[in-house]
């Protein structure tokens, strides 16, 4: 090994270390992500069975009983729309494939761990090409969702966490929000934060 090749060594270490801690965390995250959108889209999916039973048996007693009532139509509308809406929005099915996909990466974090702490430069890009194959297959990602599992990652790790409104944690489920707006609105409250900090500990500071 020549001198140069000793100097780059290091470097190289440095590197594949760091790239090895990125794919982890992107390993952990999503496999989290897909995991919370399994149990929610499987959640769905027995509500609205639980609700059709319901509601068709609701029906079924009232027009037994009352034959052409309001009620018993209500009822038998909802029985008919929440038995609609699984077959519309696959609940099922996307939950089953949510749950794939959650254990294709817990699967490889296990062989991460397996192989050691410290990957190879081959090892290393055999991994990314397995991660780079699932992740070819998942569907767009909804931002405030992922930026809530961030946070509890985050949390665990007693890190920073970029706070969600009310709105944006009732929906995250439904509906992508504008990831780099919440990350800027966010960042401005921090920036304040320690501005705040800064003038109180040194008054002649100007705001």
């Amino acid at each position: 090994m020549t001198d140069s090749d000793a100097s780059q060594a290091p470097d190289r270490a440095s590197f594949v270390w760091d790239k090895q801690g990125d794919l982890m965390a992107r390993c952990e995250l999503s496999a989290l992500y897909h995991g919370k959108r399994e149990r929610f889209l499987g959640s769905m999916e027995r509500t609205m069975q639980a609700l059709t039973a319901l509601a068709a048996t609701s029906a079924f007693a009232d027009i037994a009983g009352k034959p052409g009532s309001t009620i018993g139509k209500c009822l038998a509308l909802i029985a008919a729309v929440s038995s609609i809406l699984p077959l519309v929005f696959g609940f099922a099915e996307r939950a089953r494939a949510h749950g794939q996909l959650k254990a294709n990466f817990q699967s490889i974090l296990a062989d991460m761990y397996g192989v050691g702490l410290e990957l190879s430069e081959e090892q290393l890009s055999e991994f990314r090409s397995r991660v780079a194959k699932i992740e070819a297959g998942e569907s767009s990602s909804l931002a405030a969702l992922v930026i809530h599992c961030q946070n509890e990652i985050a949390v665990a790790r007693e890190q920073p966490v970029f706070a969600l409104s009310i709105w944006e944690k009732c929906f995250m489920h439904f509906y992508s929000f504008d990831a780099v707006a919440i990350y800027e609105r966010e960042k401005a409250k921090l920036e304040k934060k320690n501005k705040s900090r800064v003038i109180e500990q040194n008054p002649s500071v100007s705001p």
